[in-house]
C-alpha cells in the first residue's frame, strides 16, 4: 500500500465485482489510502485484467453465486479469515447483490460489512 496511513490503522479491504471499473476505481482508491485491496469475482472471469492493477495486493475466484449460493457465502467467509480482512464492500452487479446482502450474516462475525 502507499499513502499516508500510519501502519497500525492500515486496514484490508476485500471487494467483489473485479470485473468491473467501479470495482478497479475503489481499489485504487482504497490502496492510495494506504490500505491492503483483496479483490474478488467469480471463476468465469477469471482473466480480468483489474487483478494485474498495482492496487490490488490479492486476486481470489469464488464459485458463480447465482449458481451456488452457499458456496459463494463459504467462499467470501473463508477469504475474509484467510486475508485478515477488515472490511467487505461488494461491488457486484444488482442481480449478485442479493447474495451478497445474504452473506452479510456470516461474514460480519469476521469483519465490518458495507452493504447498503
Amino acid at each position: 500500500p502507499q499513502g499516508d496511513c500510519p501502519p497500525n490503522k492500515v486496514k484490508t479491504v476485500m471487494l467483489t465485482g473485479a470485473k468491473m471499473t467501479k470495482c478497479l476505481q475503489l481499489a485504487r482508491l482504497f490502496w492510495k489510502a494506504g490500505h491492503r485491496v483483496v479483490m474478488v469475482e467469480s471463476h468465469k472471469y477469471w482473466l480480468t485484467g483489474h487483478r494485474y492493477s498495482r492496487a490490488v495486493s490479492k486476486f481470489h475466484t469464488v464459485p458463480a453465486p447465482e449458481k451456488d449460493p452457499e458456496g459463494y457465502a463459504k467462499a467470501l467467509v473463508d477469504l475474509a479469515i484467510e486475508e485478515n480482512v477488515d472490511i467487505f464492500v461488494p461491488v457486484s452487479s444488482p442481480a449478485s447483490s442479493v447474495y451478497s446482502a445474504m452473506a452479510k450474516e456470516r461474514l460480519q462475525k469476521h469483519c465490518e460489512v458495507l452493504h447498503f
